[in-house]
């Protein structure tokens, strides 16, 4: 729907009047009981409506209700408040916590990598429309401490997140993540780069939004909020929380990620550094065109001692430190311009501009150059970029995609510089990558696609540099049976060819999934099992797996055996639903390198995972 229209309509419960509100107004009983039934399913797709989009732009959308008919329109706009631009909606908390979902998870999961020791996470959400959302996140890791006198939980997380309370667009509360522009400055959440549909070459930012994870680093903790007027966005946050690191008599050597607290060096170096940030963005938007502003500032409690290495050498160790950035996107007929130029506290420089054409008739194009200097720093930055920071890299992605009929061609591409030394990379190298997919649908449910991709690299702690190029296939064909049973089956291949070696190594893996979708059956669920065998890890193949709900499998399979693993979920009622999940590798040969790590380790590795969502 056209957003210019000057007025919007709020279909809250608080703006639409009550049964007993028409019933004033209808004489005739008869007349009074068949509205009073009419507009009672027509009351629940509003409030659906508004819960999931907010408030309407036009009356155009009504439309978008089944239940709506102009027929309707004498006894339901009388009962509906007009919003001008200017006025603010009501926000009462009472209310929108009656209305809110809420909802309770448990997940517990145990490998035999782990010796069984269970790993657990709870969640639990509230969730009224887009206005209120609070939760809790407790988790555990595998063989850490729970319930003694220091350490409680591992783990613990809360939020709470009010949406348009008057021009205050966002309020949040506890932990939260940022991510503005392309993420040159901030962008502490999952990123991914890497050569996919044209879409993927530009971020699209998130702004301000609570934190739902377990992740234990990718998060801000503090107070953060946005205030919006007219075309102006203004976003402040401040962050400040302990984390782990390394730390010596000279200050923290290096940050550690994992969240492992297990061992006595672990729980030693849990929570023992303070980490402070402060930051905000401004942006002003407008019907083709949308600038925005972004600055940082990060400090630690301790002196950065990170050890002098040829390759980080040009980084930057000062505290307190920072960046700014402006960042743009303008709309041009069937052209979509992107960018974003930043600096940092020691005028070292990134930045990227993207191009993407949309042509119509199933044709898009896209184009992206990036520029990252060699000692921009910028540690909770998060751009399209080869390496794990947007630093040290000169690079071209492009990307182009071809509908036709049932016929779907995709072509991307990237060529890397890195003008400065890598982390084991002893001198300036190159990179080089090339994906051709060509897919069809068949029928409903069928799919078949082959993916080609080639992959150039420069590795190496000495003279001269290893040159490394990888060859990939993947056949994939899917079919269905009905509507119930959809079946998979992957042929995966990958060769790669290094200089410093006179023989090739190389990796492939069949797979077969079977997936049990039924409509009016409780039980629903999917299996595969996989047959791989690569010569070292570096022919490594990763496959994604089904998982419960909010749950992520990708393992890598390498060596030489059979995986496989069976995802049940059992729905009991409209309240309670169960997952059940079990895993496992066999391999095939004792050379493997999991069975050599620990003396007389076992040629199996398995988990299970169980997960109960209660919806209160």
């Amino acid at each position: 729907m056209a957003a210019s229209v000057c007025c919007a309509a709020t279909l809250s419960a608080q703006t639409i009047k009550t049964k007993q509100a028409i019933q004033k107004r209808l004489q005739n009983k008869d007349t009074l009981v068949s509205k009073i039934e009419e507009f009672a399913d027509l009351y629940g797709e509003l409030m659906a409506y508004n819960e999931a989009y907010g408030p309407l732009f036009s009356w155009e959308e009504l439309n978008l209700l089944p239940a709506y008919d102009t027929t309707a329109d004498v006894w339901l706009k009388p009962y509906l408040q007009l919003w001008r631009p200017g006025q603010v909606e009501p926000f009462r908390l009472k209310e929108l916590w009656k209305r809110g979902r809420h909802q309770l998870l448990f997940r517990t999961k145990f490998r035999s990598t782990e010796d069984w020791n269970p790993n657990a996470t709870l969640f639990y959400r509230l969730t009224s429309g887009n206005r209120l959302q609070w939760g809790i996140t407790l988790d555990r890791d595998a063989a850490e401490p729970l319930f003694n006198k220091n350490i409680w939980v591992d783990f613990a997380s809360f939020h709470l997140q009010l949406s348009r309370i008057g021009y205050w667009k966002r309020i949040v509360v506890g932990d939260y993540t940022v991510r503005f522009g392309q993420g040159l400055v901030i962008w502490n959440g999952f990123s991914m780069s890497g050569l996919g549909p044209v879409q993927n070459l530009r971020r699209n930012e998130m702004g301000l939004t609570a934190y739902t994870g377990s992740n234990e680093f990718l998060f801000f903790r503090g107070l953060g909020a946005t205030y919006e007027r007219g075309r102006m966005q203004v976003t402040l946050f401040g962050s400040a929380k302990k984390v782990d690191a390394r730390i010596t008599s000279d200050g923290f050597t290096s940050l550690i990620t994992t969240g492992f607290h297990r061992t006595e060096t672990e729980l030693e170096r849990r929570r023992n550094l303070g980490e402070y940030v402060a930051g905000g963005n401004i942006s002003f938007r407008f019907d083709r065109f949308k600038i925005g502003g972004t600055a940082l500032g990060y400090s630690y409690d301790r002196i950065n001692a990170t050890t002098i290495r040829p390759d980080n050498r040009y980084q930057s160790r000062r505290q307190p430190f920072g960046s700014a950035s402006v960042d743009a996107l303008a709309v041009l007929g069937d052209w979509r311009i992107f960018g974003e130029w930043a600096v940092d506290a020691r005028a070292q420089m990134a930045g990227l501009v993207g191009l993407l054409w949309d042509g119509g008739d199933g044709l898009e194009a896209g184009l992206m150059y990036r520029n990252y200097g060699k000692g921009y720093t910028a540690p909770f930055a998060g751009a399209y970029s080869r390496g794990s920071r947007p630093s040290n890299e000169h690079a071209i992605t492009g990307s182009f995609e071809y509908a036709w009929m049932h016929w779907r061609l995709l072509c991307s591409g990237e060529w890397c510089y890195f003008p400065w030394l890598r982390y084991n990379v002893a001198a300036p190298s190159q990179a080089r990558s090339v994906m051709v997919q060509l897919s069809r649908n068949i029928g409903r449910n069928g799919l078949f696609y082959l993916k080609l991709d080639y992959k150039h690299s420069e590795t190496g702690s000495r003279l001269p540099l290893v040159l490394n190029n990888r060859y990939g296939l993947r056949l994939h064909i899917q079919n269905g049976a009905g509507e119930t049973w959809l079946f998979t089956h992957r042929v995966e291949y990958c060769l790669l060819k290094s200089s410093n070696t006179h023989r090739l190594s190389g990796g492939a893996a069949l797979l077969s999934d079977a997936i049990f979708t039924p409509k009016q059956f409780p039980l629903s669920g999917s299996a595969r099992i996989a047959l791989f065998r690569t010569t070292d890890w570096s022919t490594r193949i990763y496959v994604y797996e089904r998982d419960a709900m909010q749950g992520f499998s990708f393992p890598p399979l390498y060596g030489y055996g059979m995986r496989g693993y069976v995802n049940l979920r059992y729905t009991l009622n409209r309240r309670y639903d169960f997952w059940v999940r079990g895993a496992g590798t066999r391999y095939l040969s004792a050379k493997h390198p999991s069975t050599s790590a620990k003396p007389g380790r076992s040629l199996w590795e398995s988990e299970v995972k169980f997960q109960i969502r209660r919806l209160l």
